[in-house]
């Protein structure tokens, strides 16, 4: 009888485990040739791109190349043939991800005469075996009473002086590439962005289902970073930016599939027009240990990841992502893409502005300084899908913290390029000079990266000066600047022609500081006319004339 049993039970299995193989499925890259026989062409790029990346491209002189060209629909049409489905198309590494049952014969597909290689990608034979929960670190969140608390993050870089001088991100546009966005839409915090229509749309590479806000909170947590604005209690790095929500993460596993997704995000946050890339995202190890990344893998151009981030980078987009949270553990290094040689990678720091043990270290493999630069990640002030002011930790919350800001420093220096700005934020960093594998170049000061880029080099100065740092005369708005020598407190004044006061304030200077002095920048010059800007400094004073146009 025991037999019968056993044999009943064996059967039962074997039944079982066909059952599951028959409905196990294999993902696979298909990369082709060629773009030939494509309907479109280089020289009707409104066909394929929006307007905002056409200008983007024409801004920089960015050519437009065959990587812009969308995949030949008719190698689609010859794939099809075989009953096959293709998921999505990446027209960066002229790919196509298909779906296809675990017994279907590959080899098929390999012999077409305009199939370069295939790669498989996923496996779901093979069962998540390393990550438990991937962001199980940033995810455990503490409710803050304290509503202060975003001061310290936004201070230590001197966000703040952006910010005062009006730049807030204004007309930037961040897409934000992510594993979810879990109930956005109803955070108090962040509810200006759909009220003012700064959501500009929201993509989903994994379910492809159109929605986002349904999936993970890591998201959630990272756009808070840059777009809350909770007066007194947190103010986002660039809460006066637009976003695109993009869903290229799946969180419940980790395969190369996940790469793929986040190349055909960066595309079309390039499509849409996007500025800023931020990515609190990173590869190394997989469920399918076959596909695990090496170190020698992060030589800056080796991963898929890494490759769609360098041609994002070179479409003209600043792609900031995170260093990665594997300071650490055995693995220790960055992760893919912020080996890229074109990404800004974002190691964290904390409260003090000491290194997070946890902070994925340098260099990469070939031996180039990573991280770039460090923001506060260890104990960052960002917001809970219900709301909540909460505290997070790692490298997912001081990638969001540099992209924000750095997008309302690029809002400041629009002709610039995006490898102009990441240049202007290496050198404001405080280990510029001696980098090191722990902080990169340091801890960015944004005022820095802005007088670097308005051409204002602090040695020149030796003494008590006020000099012109935008257009005079001006139709809008100017600015000038400040060199104090010494430590001391100034007044600005503003007058018009009869003398009458139009604007006042004072401040304290540090010794060697230079206070960037902005006009008009809340209205107050109302007619075209000559007005006069004074300094009133220990020494003496010090005046410049400027001139409103209509």
């Amino acid at each position: 009888m025991k037999t019968l049993i056993c044999l009943f039970y064996l059967v039962l299995f074997l039944i079982s485990k066909h059952s599951l193989a028959q409905n196990e499925w294999v993902q696979y890259a298909v990369y082709l040739t060629d773009k030939n026989y494509s309907q479109y062409s280089i020289h009707k790029p409104n066909e394929f791109l929006s307007q905002r990346a056409i200008d983007r491209r024409k801004r920089f002189h960015i050519p437009i190349t065959e990587t812009d060209l969308p995949v030949s629909d008719s190698y689609l049409i010859q794939i099809a043939q075989f009953g096959i489905n293709t998921q999505q198309t990446s027209k960066w590494l002229n790919a196509l991800l298909i779906k296809v049952p675990i017994q279907f014969n590959i080899e098929v597909i390999k012999t077409l005469p305009f199939v370069e290689k295939v790669e498989k990608v996923f496996d779901s034979s093979i069962k998540q075996n390393k990550i438990t929960n991937k962001f199980l670190f940033e995810g455990e969140l503490s409710t803050s009473f304290d509503y202060g608390l975003s001061d310290n993050q936004i201070k230590m870089i001197n966000a703040d002086a952006l910010h005062e001088m009006g730049y807030r991100g204004e007309g930037m546009i961040i897409a934000v590439l992510d594993a979810g966005f879990n109930n956005t839409q109803n955070v108090s915090g962040l509810a200006h962005l759909f009220s003012e229509n700064r959501i500009l749309g929201v993509k989903d590479f994994v379910a492809n289902d159109g929605s986002v806000f349904e999936d993970h909170q890591h998201g959630t947590n990272v756009l808070s970073v840059m777009a809350a604005n909770l007066p007194g209690q947190i103010v986002g790095s660039g809460p006066m930016a637009s976003y695109w929500l993009i869903r290229t993460e799946d969180a419940a596993t980790e395969s190369i599939a996940e790469e793929f997704n986040w190349v055909l995000g960066a595309e079309f946050a390039d499509s849409v027009g996007a500025d800023v890339i931020n990515s609190s995202l990173g590869y190394t190890t997989f469920d399918n240990s076959l596909d695990d990344h090496t170190y020698q893998d992060l030589d800056g151009n080796t991963t898929v990841i890494t490759k769609g981030a360098n041609i994002a980078a070179s479409k003209g987009i600043l792609v900031v992502n995170s260093a990665g949270n594997s300071g650490s553990d055995p693995w220790h290094y960055i992760g893919a893409p912020a080996d890229g040689h074109s990404v800004l990678a974002i190691g964290a720091v904390d409260a003090n502005g000491e290194i997070a043990a946890f902070s994925s270290r340098g260099p990469s493999y070939d031996g180039r300084v990573k991280p770039d630069v460090c923001g506060q990640g260890n104990g960052t002030t960002l917001l809970s899908p219900t709301g909540a002011v909460s505290i997070g930790s790692g490298t997912s919350f001081s990638s969001p913290l540099i992209a924000g800001i750095s997008a309302c420093l690029w809002q400041a220096f629009p002709d610039s390029s995006n490898f102009k700005i990441m240049e202007a934020i290496k050198i404001s960093a405080h280990k510029y000079s001696n980098p090191d594998a722990d902080y990169g170049y340091g801890i960015p000061n944004f005022y820095r990266a802005f007088l670097y880029l308005a051409g204002i080099t602090l040695s020149d100065y030796t003494k008590d000066q006020l000099f012109s740092v935008g257009a005079n005369p001006f139709t809008d708005k100017t600015m000038l600047g400040f060199y104090s020598a010494n430590a001391q407190n100034i007044t600005v004044k503003i007058t018009d022609v009869s003398g009458k006061t139009i604007a006042m304030y004072s401040k304290n200077m540090a010794r060697g500081g230079v206070e960037l002095i902005p006009v008009n920048y809340s209205n107050q010059l109302q007619s075209a006319g000559i007005y006069l800007l004074t300094v009133f400094a220990n020494n003496g004073k010090y005046s410049l004339k400027l001139m409103k146009q209509q």
